[in-house]
C-alpha cells in the first residue's frame, strides 16, 4: 500500500507539524510468523465519526516477553496528539456530553490529553500518515500484525472514521483485527476476576498508558 499522500506534498513536516523521528524498527531474517499491538484512541465524541485526539499503539509479542523480539530489541510504541480543530475541519464529530465527561476527569489526564491536542496537536492528516508508516514498518517484522482495541468496535470505527475523512487509504486488513474486551468478558466468566485487576497500572484515559495497562 503507497503511503504517499498528496496533501502532503513530500514534506509534511515542515507543513503540518514538527518532525517525528521514525519508529526504532530492528530487523529480521526470516520474518516473524506474529506480531500484535495493542491500540487505544481517545476521542471527543462517542458517535461512530468521533474526533480523535490521541493515537497510541504499544507492539508485543503475544507468545513471548514484553519485548517482542527478544535479544535486546527495542522497538518503539507509537503516540500522537491530534487538533480537535483540524478533525473538525475534515467533518469530524465533538459530542457536548463527551466534552462535558472529559472536563470531570482528574487536571492532570486533562493537561497531558485534552490541553495538550488543543494547544499542540498535529494536523489529522499527518498524524494518520505517521500512523500508516508505523504499520507499515512493523509489517516489515512479521508474516501477519494483528491490530487489538478494548474494545474493537470503538477503537477501529474511529479510526476507520479519521481515514475517511481524510480521504486516506486505511491501513487495517479486515481481518487483522482483535477485541481485548472479549477477551475481558471471557476471563471474566472464567475466573470471576476483572482483567483490569491484573494489572498495577491505572486506566488513565492518556491512550499511551493505557495501551501500556
Amino acid at each position: 500500500m503507497a503511503l504517499t499522500n498528496p496533501k502532503l506534498n513530500g514534506n509534511p513536516e515542515n507543513l503540518l507539524g514538527p518532525k517525528i523521528p521514525e519508529p526504532n524498527v530492528p530487523t529480521f531474517s526470516p520474518k516473524r510468523e506474529r506480531l500484535d499491538v495493542m491500540l487505544d484512541i481517545e476521542s471527543l465524541s462517542t458517535a461512530h465519526n468521533g474526533a480523535v485526539i490521541q493515537i497510541a499503539a504499544v507492539p508485543f509479542y503475544i507468545e513471548g516477553p514484553q519485548n517482542p523480539f527478544g535479544g535486546g530489541a527495542n522497538l518503539d510504541s507509537f503516540n500522537v496528539s491530534i487538533s480537535p480543530k483540524s478533525c473538525v475541519e475534515a467533518g469530524l464529530d465533538i459530542n457536548a456530553d463527551t466534552m462535558k465527561w472529559w472536563f470531570g476527569q482528574e487536571t492532570a489526564v486533562q493537561s497531558e490529553v485534552l490541553s495538550n491536542a488543543i494547544s499542540k496537536g498535529h494536523n489529522l492528516t499527518f498524524a494518520l500518515w505517521i500512523f500508516s508508516r508505523f504499520l507499515a514498518n512493523l509489517e516489515k517484522l512479521a508474516e501477519k500484525v494483528f491490530i487489538w482495541g478494548y474494545p474493537a468496535t470503538s477503537d477501529m470505527t474511529w479510526l476507520q472514521q479519521a481515514y475517511l475523512a481524510a480521504k486516506m487509504p486505511y491501513p487495517v486488513a479486515y481481518n487483522r483485527t482483535r477485541c481485548l474486551g472479549t477477551i475481558a468478558d471471557l476471563y471474566w466468566e472464567k475466573t470471576g476476576k476483572k482483567l483490569s485487576e491484573e494489572t498495577t497500572r491505572k486506566i488513565t484515559h492518556d491512550a499511551l498508558e493505557d495501551c501500556q495497562a
